[in-house]
This record gives structure tokens, C-alpha cells and sequence, in this order.
């Protein structure tokens, strides 16, 4: 391990708490009947932190590190995606003092492999990448380095995006772990494998229930940090949460009844409301809950438990293409972005509730927009999978912000997500074609190289 990786962390008790979880949360039918134990979840409260804060935003393609020691915020894009042999992770300069496109010095990182998802722990300036087969990267803030992890994955799993051994990584800054969304047993089964991001270490397996015998991960799960959640809505119609502080791996209840027909195409939550959901991919709806009413009952006998809580699926009209497709919760403000995939240039922001704990979530508001013409005036295209989106909060403004990645990994785009939301519409959820983005400010483009 090179000396950008030597910070020591105890790992150890969380490490005991995911082989407990092997034991609780392997896969499996439903609980029926074995136990009728149920536990309040408490309400949530303000993450405690910059560096949790921006740990509360989902996996995908881009790691945004925020640094609250010099105001800097920057992301990791990968080169590649599923199905990809291009190589290199590419640095670029986010903001610094509040002024977008400016900060760190644009930089290629070299891998060996094909990366197609970055996670980054704002705290320690430690990022993780998955790449498509069993490489995972560990990469220095300071030194900009790709040091190289192998996980346990084997075969592949299929996505409606493509498919991958190694399929998205996340950072969790409070217990200091890299989570790999790993394929298993030759693609039949799947699950996330932790690392410690301060030596590279394994601490262990979590394997996820299903039985479509294919997308049984999440495209881009999420974490709580606060309260150690893995949230992973899936094509095979079920969001499941995998508690890894050692509770075990729940399944959402009425996932037969809610969420047949869907295609979850991820997670995402508000760490201040615990309120979260996910897009479902082809139908331009979201599935919500709001988490602070969960009750969970535990699995028994190998198999893993379930989850309830008031929840719904809301269409949300208006919306251009399959823009539900990716979804990234800022860390404050309680608004949101989305993005369609596979091309195009639709994307949107949207509302949430404020408060939760009592009644049934809804998105309270969602406009629809189109990226203007790059800089180079070649029209934008949104990437494939992983999704390239994300959200963070300025250190500099606290304006809560969204981040898109183009295609062709030629641009970003930086949204000031409560501008779009109060730009001018057409109709009530579309911004007026007439009213120019990025000359009030609203977004801004950002060279990648």
C-alpha cells in the first residue's frame, strides 16, 4: 500500500457487523410469519458534517469531492462505462470561492482497466472506482494515484445499460468503507462488497435476495450515512435496504403489489428527511417513502426481512423522454436533479417535502429542460450507464448544485438547481424554450479536459 493510504481506521466492529449481516441477510424467500419483532427507525436529523453531507448523494458514474478545507469542489468522471475498454479516470475543477470551472488542475488518472463508476470520502480525499471487471481503484486526492483492489466478483450481471462484473462503487466517510456492487456465482446471484478505503482491505460480502437471476443490484444504490443504509432499488422490482451496521438485509414488503411493473433504475435519499426514492426508468414516475415511519422485520433462517413505510408511485407529467432514469438528491435544499439516458439532452430538477414523519411523501414540484449547445457548439448527449449525474452543496454559496456528464466526456454541466426551478415555464412543469440557461446563470459548462 503506497503512503497516500495509511491512515489507520477501526474498522474492526463494523467489519464483525457485516459477517453477522452473512448470516442474516443471505439470499432468500420472505420472511412469513417467523417473526413479528418490528423496530421504529428514529427521526432523521441534519447530517453532521460537510464530508457525510456529500457522502448523501448515489452512486454513478461521477465521485464529487467536496473539500471543506479549501472550499474546493471537484469530480472524478470515468472515461469509460459498462461494456467499455476505454480507460482513465478524468479530474476536473468544479468550483472554488463559489466561482464555477475553477479549482483543481484538470488531470487524467491512469487504470489498467475500463472504470465505470466513482465514489469519493470528502473527508479523507480518498475516492473509489469500480471498473468493469473485478479492478477496483483507490485513488489519492493528493498524490493522484490509482492504486488497484481486486474484489470477489465473477460472471456478470445484465442491466437494460449493459452489463458488468464490478457494477458502481460508493463512499461511506462515516465508517470509512468503499461498497462494490460485485456480480456472484457467474452472474446468478449478486451483492456489495466492502472496503476499507485506508488500506484497501475487504471487510466482508453482503449478498442481496432476488429472483430474476440477473439486475438483482442496484444501478446506482445510495447510503444513509447516518444510520449505515445501503439503498438499492432494482430492475427486479424490489428496494431493498441492507443495514451494514449488522441488522441485517430487508426487502420492501409491498414490493409485489407497488412495484410490479417497474424498472428501478436506483436510489437516492434526503439524509435530512430520511424521505427517499427512486426512478422508475421507462415510466416517468418515482417510487418515495418516507423512512422515518419504517418498521422492519427481521428475516430468520437465512432469509432476509422487510421493510414498510408510507410510500407511493407518482407519476410526474410534463416530464421530457425517460427523464425518472437517473435521480440525485442534493445534501440540503431538499431539491433534486434527473437525467435521461442513453443520448438526448432532457434532464430536470424537482422539490421535496421539507419535514416527514407523518403521511405518505410526495415530490412537490418538477420542471423539465433541455441542455443548451456546448461551447463547441456540438449538441449534448447524456451518457449511458452508470448515470451521469450527481448533486452536492456549495461550501462556498451552500446553494445546492447538480452535475451533469455528457456523453462523449467533453463537458460538464453545472446546475444551480434552485434557479431552474424558478425559471420561467411553459405550462407547469416545463422551462420555456425562449429563456437562456446559461445566460442567467442557471447553468454553466465546464471543459472535462
Amino acid at each position: 500500500m503506497s503512503a497516500g493510504f495509511s491512515r489507520p481506521r477501526l474498522v474492526g466492529l463494523i467489519a464483525l457487523s457485516l459477517m453477522m449481516m452473512l448470516a442474516l441477510g443471505a439470499c432468500g424467500g420472505d420472511n412469513n410469519g417467523h417473526s413479528t419483532k418490528r423496530a421504529p427507525i428514529p427521526v432523521a436529523s441534519p447530517t453532521p458534517n460537510p464530508a457525510v453531507a456529500s457522502a448523501c448523494v448515489p452512486s454513478g458514474a461521477m465521485a464529487v469531492d467536496v473539500n471543506s478545507t479549501n472550499g474546493q469542489v471537484s469530480v472524478y468522471a470515468p472515461a469509460g462505462e459498462w461494456d467499455s475498454s476505454i480507460t482513465g479516470v478524468f479530474l476536473v475543477p468544479v468550483e472554488s470561492g463559489g466561482v464555477i470551472g475553477t479549482g483543481v488542475t484538470r488531470a487524467t488518472i491512469a487504470t489498467q482497466q475500463s472504470v465505470n463508476s466513482c465514489s469519493a470520502n470528502s473527508d479523507t480525499g480518498i475516492i473509489i472506482c469500480s471498473a468493469n471487471n473485478t479492478d477496483a481503484y483507490l485513488i489519492n486526492r493528493s498524490t493522484l494515484t490509482a492504486f488497484t483492489l481486486t474484489s470477489a466478483g465473477s460472471g456478470t450481471q445484465s442491466f437494460t445499460g449493459g452489463s458488468c462484473t464490478n457494477c458502481n462503487a460508493i463512499a461511506d466517510p462515516v465508517t470509512d468503507f468503499g461498497i462494490v456492487g460485485i456480480s456472484l456465482s457467474s452472474g446468478n446471484s449478486a451483492g456489495y462488497q466492502f472496503f476499507s478505503l485506508s488500506n484497501g482491505a475487504s471487510a466482508g460480502v453482503v449478498t442481496v435476495p432476488g429472483t430474476k437471476g440477473g439486475s438483482l443490484l442496484s444501478e446506482s444504490p445510495a447510503i444513509e450515512p447516518s444510520k449505515h443504509w445501503l439503498l438499492s432499488g432494482n430492475e427486479d422490482q424490489d428496494f431493498q435496504i441492507i443495514n451494514f451496521s449488522g441488522a441485517g438485509v430487508f426487502r420492501y414488503a409491498k414490493r409485489a403489489t407497488v412495484l410490479t411493473g417497474t424498472d428501478l433504475d436506483g436510489a437516492a435519499i434526503d439524509c435530512t428527511t430520511d424521505i427517499a426514492l427512486s426512478g422508475d426508468e421507462f415510466n416517468n414516475q418515482v417510487f418515495i417513502t418516507d423512512l422515518t415511519q419504517a418498521t422492519f422485520t427481521p428475516g430468520s433462517g437465512g432469509s432476509p426481512g422487510t421493510w414498510d413505510a408510507p410510500a407511493q408511485l407518482q407519476k410526474t407529467p410534463g416530464l421530457l423522454g425517460i427523464t425518472t432514469t437517473g435521480v440525485a438528491v442534493a445534501p440540503s435544499g431538499h431539491v433534486g436533479i434527473m437525467q435521461e439516458e442513453f443520448g438526448g439532452n432532457n434532464f430536470a430538477a424537482f422539490s421535496m417535502p421539507s419535514t416527514s414523519g407523518a403521511g405518505t411523501p410526495a415530490l412537490t414540484d418538477w420542471v423539465a429542460a433541455k441542455v443548451p449547445t456546448q461551447p463547441d457548439k456540438v449538441a449534448w448527449s447524456n451518457t449511458d450507464d452508470p448515470h451521469g449525474l450527481t448533486a452536492y452543496t456549495s461550501p462556498t454559496t451552500s446553494r445546492p448544485m447538480g452535475v451533469l456528464l455528457n456523453l462523449n466526456r467533453t463537458f460538464i454541466l453545472v446546475i444551480d438547481i434552485n434557479k431552474l426551478l424558478a425559471a420561467p415555464r411553459t405550462g407547469s412543469h416545463t422551462v420555456q424554450a425562449s429563456y437562456d440557461l446559461v445566460a442567467n446563470g442557471v447553468v454553466t459548462f465546464v471543459s472535462v479536459h
